[in-house]
């Protein structure tokens, strides 16, 4: 009997462990990029194009000695640009995506020095998109 109650348990546990392990690692790599992103960064440029039917429209904002965004600990990011502060809350989703304030970002780039941060919003026929260019 308790062979067999084994054998019945075994596969079980095994999805138990995968799944653990899986958790395990995820929070992991989230770790890492929380500890990456956590920090204040420098707003080198914004990118925005809106696209339509007539074309795209394409805006460069080049960021002024004051404009940054810090990502805090408790899951807000503060924002500074152009004098004007925004205050949102973010989740790390991967190592490779954010959701800030309900819209999520592509991670394009996370180094020491450098963040590239893209959204895109809309149908292909019509949509938004912005790209935040950070440093240290």
């Amino acid at each position: 009997m308790k062979n067999v109650l084994l054998i019945l348990l075994l596969p079980f546990l095994a999805i138990t462990l995968a799944f653990s392990l899986v958790s395990c690692n995820k929070e992991k790599e989230n770790s890492n990029i929380s500890d990456q992103l956590q920090q204040s960064w420098n707003v080198t440029s914004i990118k925005t194009n809106y696209h339509n039917a007539l074309g795209d429209s394409m805006n460069v904002y080049n960021g002024a000695h004051n404009d940054t965004f810090q990502f805090k600990t408790d899951g807000k990011v503060i924002s500074i640009i152009n004098g004007d502060t925004t205050i949102a809350h973010y989740t790390i989703i991967s190592n490779s995506r954010l959701l800030i304030d309900n819209e999520y970002y592509s991670i394009n780039k996370l180094t020491t020095n450098s963040l590239i941060l893209y959204a895109k919003e809309g149908v292909p026929e019509s949509y938004f998109e912005v790209t935040f260019y950070l440093n240290k």
